[in-house]
């Protein structure tokens, strides 16, 4: 993959980057891996791999994700994820990236009835 190419699983984008900001701060803890959250159901967007996976959050909220190894992406329950299990949703099949950085990139839409753009939800 190429610095800047973008693959996208459903609502959710990740973009190779260069470095992660020096502002960014590592997140800890079960649910330092979820990078994209169902609003309306138990879904979410995870990032595993077979090493070493960091996911840092910038002073925006900016996501940013840093692969030793080979990447995964995954649209798991999270309520299973959160126990150390991994229920797929039946949606959405992983996606694998090289190991590298990446930019977490929210899709967006326009509402021709509200005239407006706003965050995809899941």
């Amino acid at each position: 993959m190429k610095i800047n190419q973008i693959k996208r699983q459903g609502d959710v984008a990740l973009q190779m980057v260069n470095e992660i900001p020096s502002t960014a701060k590592l997140r800890t803890g079960i649910m330092a891996n979820i990078i994209a959250r169902g609003e309306h159901s138990d879904h979410s967007h995870i990032v595993t791999s077979e090493s070493q996976v960091e996911v840092f959050e910038d002073n925006d909220g900016t996501l940013y994700v840093n692969a030793k190894g080979e990447l995964c992406l995954k649209h798991l329950m999270e309520s299973s994820y959160v126990r150390g299990t991994e229920v797929w949703t039946g949606e959405h099949t992983e996606i694998k990236f090289p190991a590298g950085t990446y930019k977490f990139m929210p899709q967006y839409e326009y509402h021709p009835y509200d005239d407006e753009i706003r965050r995809v939800m899941d």
